[in-house]
């Protein structure tokens, strides 16, 4: 296979279900790679760009992990759903703490992480099915966009919001 524009060759493709031991044990790799990427709640930067860090570690460990296409793909089984219920509960209560007033009237914290969670699967999902996968990079951009878009604008007068003199997100 070509080497993606990270370098490195996509991983191979598994099109069986694999048993619950291993996708307990897949799920349990994401959940590590999002703990390495974070810098935590005492971190000085924006709430919103600890999302970013959190979103993009797990879109990267899934997008490299061989297992993912077999996981992700089709019907994710109870601790895929268990998973997604975890990281919507995180996200939710780090959105009452630092992401409330984004906009007047909002769904509540538990629906927009519930959603922004299921969006970033969704994404990395279809990314892993396309015949030619697109660049690792760009599913991250892809999925912090959506995330983005489901958590709010950023707020006048916050270092994310500030114009930047290049194209960053």
């Amino acid at each position: 296979m070509a080497p993606h524009a990270t370098g490195h060759a996509p991983a191979p493709r598994h099109t069986a279900r694999p048993d619950e031991t291993a996708v307990t044990a897949f799920h349990a790799c994401l959940d590590a790679a999002v703990e390495r990427g974070d810098p935590g709640p005492g971190w000085a930067g924006e709430w919103q760009a600890r999302e970013r860090l959190r979103i993009s570690a797990w879109v990267r460990a899934a997008y490299e992990h061989p297992l993912a296409p077999a996981v992700l793909g089709g019907d994710i089984g109870a601790s895929g759903r268990a998973a997604q219920r975890r990281q919507a509960r995180s996200l939710a209560l780090r959105l009452e703490a630092h992401g409330t007033g984004l906009r007047p009237v909002r769904p509540a914290p538990g629906v927009r992480a519930e959603a922004a969670v299921a969006a970033v699967w969704a994404v990395t999902r279809h990314a892993l099915a396309e015949e030619h996968r697109p660049p690792r990079e760009r599913v991250v951009l892809d999925a912090w966009t959506v995330v983005r878009e489901l958590l709010g604008p950023e707020q006048p007068g916050t270092a994310a919001h500030r114009p930047r003199a290049r194209s960053a997100w």
